[in-house]
């Protein structure tokens, strides 16, 4: 049995050919290119890319993700530094309050994970002050925010 490969520019796009599947194929690569990324021009800028990702029993999906610095109000020049991943899912059917119960769950299940990172934020600062010492001139370690004297 013989076999072969093709190799192709990574600027092809695949596309789903099956019927059932083609018209979200194309729409999810059309969300994708109308999408910006963001190219760091220093080391520490914020940045986003724009890709497309195959989620297993969903499809294709676009995906930005990225770090970017978000205006604190309107007319306001401070800024926040903000971790940021979107994922464009395509949803089934085209009846509204459906769209509406899917995007409910979608926004719970979004809140649990950034549950979890704040958890996860909160250990990890307990653990960085917990490790951190202080001395005193004479060599003295201690606790924080302490003199060194015990």
């Amino acid at each position: 049995m013989s076999s072969f490969s093709l190799a192709v520019p990574e600027s092809w796009w695949e596309f789903d050919i099956r019927p059932e599947g083609r018209d979200t194929t194309i729409r999810v690569r059309a969300i994708a290119e109308s999408l910006r990324t963001i190219t760091p021009r220093r080391e520490g800028d914020a940045w986003r890319k724009v890709t497309t990702v195959e989620i297993p029993e969903v499809g294709t999906a676009a995906r930005t993700y990225g770090v970017e610095d978000v205006p604190v109000a309107e007319g306001d020049t401070r800024t926040l530094r903000m971790v940021l991943t979107q994922t464009y899912v395509p949803l089934p059917g085209t009846d509204n309050q459906d769209i509406t119960q899917q995007l409910d769950a979608l926004a719970s299940m979004s809140d649990a994970v950034v549950r979890e990172f704040k958890k996860l934020d909160d250990e990890l600062a307990k653990k960085v002050n917990d490790a951190v010492k202080t001395e005193d001139k004479r060599g003295r370690k201690g606790g924080k925010g302490g003199t060194g004297r015990e």
